[in-house]
């Protein structure tokens, strides 16, 4: 990874310069989508898990639809069957808000129907979830449970990588098109940024698999877990690349694609008169311990807003109940929680060597990015009051 650089640049700018219009690039996304339901078997032939063909007769072991989060928590909070993603509610593609069923929300497409079915059952027995979990986390069915959800996130993020190196290399074409340098230098660093992050997710998978055959298993600490006594309506599950945590403190360095980074498994489970907050980690991730301490200190409101924080600011993997106004959750903190404020981070590799002030420029820029994301983060408070759900209680 020697050369390479980030800065934060204005995506708005750039293509208002290069296109007249939003529409080249959200038909990129649209034809994405509907490339994938033409073909839902292109990025898996056989079950990540078993290794079994997904196009045989059999169809326990045919290509499954599943879930990112628990589909119980999905139906939890569902009105009529129907959730919108929180991510898309705030920022719209193409205008449009993504609705979709509990059947379809947050699903990925890489493992058989068989393995769905077997693989993640102890995590989602939600009886599993009772006030003495902490002081059975370390026996090996509580371990079991933290595996398993892990191997879902990181199944999840494979997937997600997917879509990812899909779409920047959809977007060549634009390129040329375009011809334009910056452009250029932008889709084949997020290219390959996306590729390598992939490999990483396939390496953590790899090791969740290897786990989950064993008899004993001991793997995981529980930094946070607290069982609220209502019905958040958020529902969520992913494995984060924190940066920063509220107090300021640095957790890991995104920035270097070289630096090992310690994931923050993290869920917000919805469940009948009760939601789940769970946050765990492998052990000995001691960077993630100013996370943990801090969470614990929150009373009940305060820590549902902090998760709900993280959640969205590390993941798009949010989904809400539609009963929610877009309104009330379309607010300035909201949109810059969820990074729609037109400035993201792009990755470069130069041709040529990088000049000793551009180098200093981008370091500066990155520190500014640091200091940011800190201010972004500690507003957690400013989540809206709906999202709590304490209203229900």
């Amino acid at each position: 990874m020697d050369g390479v650089a980030s800065e934060a640049v204005n995506y708005s700018k750039i293509f208002r310069r290069l296109f007249p219009t939003k529409k080249e690039w959200d038909a990129v996304q649209i034809q994405m989508s509907k490339d994938l339901a033409h073909a839902p078997n292109e990025f898996a032939s056989k079950c990540l898990f078993c290794g079994e063909s997904l196009s045989g007769p059999d169809k326990s072991q045919s290509l499954c639809d599943s879930h990112s989060i628990p589909k119980h928590s999905l139906k939890a909070i569902s009105d009529d069957g129907k959730l919108v993603s929180l991510k898309s509610l705030i920022s719209p593609i193409n205008g449009l808000t993504d609705f979709e069923g509990v059947g379809q929300a947050g699903t990925f497409r890489l493992i058989c129907r068989r393995c769905d079915n077997l693989i993640f059952r102890d995590y989602e027995d939600f009886q599993n979830y009772t006030d003495d979990f902490v002081s059975r986390s370390g026996e090996n069915g509580c371990q079991k449970i933290f595996n398993e959800i892990a191997m879902k996130n990181y199944l999840y993020s494979i997937y997600q990588q997917n879509m990812g190196i899909r779409m920047f290399k959809a977007l060549e074409p634009i390129v040329v098109k375009a011809n334009n340098s910056l452009i250029g230098e932008m889709v084949r660093g997020n290219l390959e940024k996306e590729m390598n992050d992939k490999r990483d997710y396939e390496r953590y998978y790899a090791e969740t698999k290897r786990l989950s055959e064993k008899t004993l298993i001991r793997n995981y600490y529980v930094g946070f877990y607290r069982i609220i006594p209502w019905t958040v309506p958020v529902a969520f599950q992913d494995a984060l690349a924190v940066e920063i945590s509220f107090d300021g403190t640095l957790i890991n360095n995104v920035r270097d694609l070289r630096a090992k980074i310690q994931q923050l498994q993290l869920c917000i489970f919805p469940d009948k008169d009760r939601t789940i907050l769970l946050a765990f980690s492998k052990q000995h991730a001691n960077r993630l311990t100013p996370i943990y301490r801090y969470l614990n200190r929150l009373d009940d409101e305060s820590a549902v807003k902090a998760v709900i924080a993280l959640a969205l600011r590390y993941s798009a993997n949010v989904y809400i109940s539609t009963n929610i106004e877009d309104d009330s959750v379309k607010t300035d903190y909201m949109r810059e929680l969820a990074s729609d404020n037109g400035t993201t981070r792009m990755h470069f590799w130069p041709d040529d060597l990088i000049p000793e002030e551009k180098a200093a420029f981008w370091s500066n820029q990155q520190a500014q990015q640091i200091v940011s994301e800190h201010d972004t983060l500690r507003q957690y408070s400013s989540i809206p009051d709906v999202l709590v759900g304490i209203d229900n209680y």
